[in-house]
């Protein structure tokens, strides 16, 4: 990554202020003053303070004995200060939960083919671009286009893995406080649109970009004119913050959005007057196609980058429930021929192997724990889990009522009484999963919700997302009362 010179930096007012460069960059634009500005909007904008809260910042990271890589640009770590309005506790909390992030969540962040792998087969259904331009508050504007239907639910995997490329490229290369989002589904079929949505990714994706990269959404714009985008809305609901939530509007023409944003930020598609929509959108694929971005790509993102959380095999997540056995792990281990840890790690590899080469498979990036555990259920064959993992794949596409994402606060209130898992495992490191039915007639009638709520239970443990952790076998007892 190159950086301008000082006597290329940007000034603020003829202010002495220190760090006062930006890193080139080939397509966004920022007002003379935008460092001066953004920083007082923070309270970091007297000279020296900015330095100093990405000194601490600095050394906390390489205090920080999970975090491989401990080395960030001056600038990166800057802008992640930005992104937590100048709380440096929150910004800790900001990195920590990115870093954690990209291990649990790696489908998301392992493209480095942007032009072939997103951009292509992208082209052809929604254009994604950020604005040039910032807005009179300087704000910075990410735009969507709907141009077609898409093919598959596949694309919106390949949709949000192009917009975390962008965030990468704008992380390293801008220098905002705050973002306005605007969608164009004046072409969309929103029922085909909404049809294809999977939730869970939905979630996760927003999660990546508020809690992970720090984005300050001012306000959220649809535009259009069907009443299918009520249940767009309603979905979003689900996902964002109440706060953030409360930001969205929907517009029914594009003349609507000129007096928010500007004619001179929006594209031509908008009555604007800067590019069309599709020629930033492919301005955009060739700078995420240089040289200077695959290498910035393959540096943070590969199977063995140095941004992610060391993952280690010897040691088990902590849970705030669940209690353990003394080696505990090395005994369930050893049940199925795992005492060689080089074993394990050379089966596993081979089900990543696999799992990649399954063309039907929507994602094909997973945590290990998760992997380990399906490999263990199957007593250690690699063939009976590759089966399993095929099926529990298949189920999850014919059966979405069963494994859908769920709310267990709402949904399943009145089955807490009714099933758990108990905290401490057996002596032979079982795991117990106790429901207690009060009617001995219920057993012939058990409901539709209690069925969701005990395969939740299962499939939570085994996913490992630092809530369960490794077990041994799942017992299911029916106890009277």
């Amino acid at each position: 990554m190159q950086f301008t010179t000082k006597c290329e930096a940007i000034q603020t007012n003829n202010l002495n202020i220190e760090m006062d460069f930006i890193p080139k960059n080939e397509i966004l634009e920022l007002h003379d003053d935008i460092l001066h500005k953004v920083r007082k909007e923070v309270n970091l904008d007297r000279p020296g303070e900015m330095k100093q809260a990405v000194s601490i910042l600095k050394d906390w990271i390489k205090q920080q004995p999970h975090f491989k890589r401990k080395e960030f640009p001056d600038f990166y770590l800057e802008t992640s200060i930005l992104g937590t309005k100048g709380s440096l506790e929150r910004a800790k909390k900001q990195f920590d939960k990115v870093c954690t992030m990209r291990t649990l969540m790696p489908h998301f962040f392992d493209t480095f083919d942007v032009k072939n792998d997103l951009a292509i087969p992208l082209s052809k259904s929604i254009h994604i671009v950020v604005l040039p331009k910032l807005t009179k508050e300087y704000y910075r504007v990410i735009a969507f286009k709907v141009v077609d239907v898409f093919e598959d639910s596949s694309m919106y995997l390949k949709f949000f893995k192009f917009c975390i490329q962008i965030a990468e490229y704008a992380k390293c290369h801008d220098y905002v406080g705050s973002f306005r989002m605007v969608a164009d589904l004046t072409d969309a079929n929103l029922v085909d649109f909404l049809s294809k949505i999977n939730l869970v990714e939905i979630r996760q994706v927003m999660a990546i970009f508020v809690d992970g990269f720090g984005m300050r959404i001012k306000g959220i714009h649809f535009i259009t004119q069907s009443k299918a985008v009520d249940g767009l809305i309603s979905i979003f609901k689900q996902v964002l913050k109440p706060k953030i939530a409360g930001r969205m509007k929907v517009h029914k023409t594009r003349d609507e959005i000129l007096d928010i944003i500007g004619a001179e930020v929006l594209p031509v598609d908008f009555g604007g007057r800067e590019r069309s929509m599709e020629q930033l959108f492919y301005d955009w694929v060739d700078i995420l196609s240089t040289k200077e971005h695959e290498e910035y790509s393959h540096q943070h993102f590969s199977k063995r980058n140095k941004f992610l959380l060391q993952a280690k095999m010897d040691k088990l997540r902590p849970s705030p429930i669940l209690l353990f056995n003394d080696k505990q792990m090395e005994n369930v281990r050893k049940v199925f021929n795992y005492e060689d840890v080089n074993k394990l790690k050379q089966d596993l590899d081979n089900l990543e192997d696999w799992i990649r080469k399954q063309n039907h498979f929507v994602v094909k990036e997973f945590d290990r724990k998760y992997l380990e555990r399906l490999l263990l259920s199957s007593k250690g064959s690699v063939e009976i889990t590759k089966k399993r993992f095929d099926r529990l794949c298949t189920m999850r596409k014919i059966m979405p009522e069963m494994l859908k994402n769920i709310d267990m606060k709402n949904e399943f209130i009145s089955l807490h009484n009714r099933y758990c898992v108990l905290p401490k495992p057996t002596s032979d490191n079982y795991r117990v999963i106790i429901a207690s039915i009060y009617n001995p007639n219920e057993l012939e009638c058990i409901e539709f919700f209690d069925i969701c709520f005990i395969i939740f239970l299962i499939v939570t443990i085994m996913q490992d997302m630092n809530t369960f952790s490794m077990l041994g076998t799942t017992h299911l007892e029916w106890l009277q009362n």
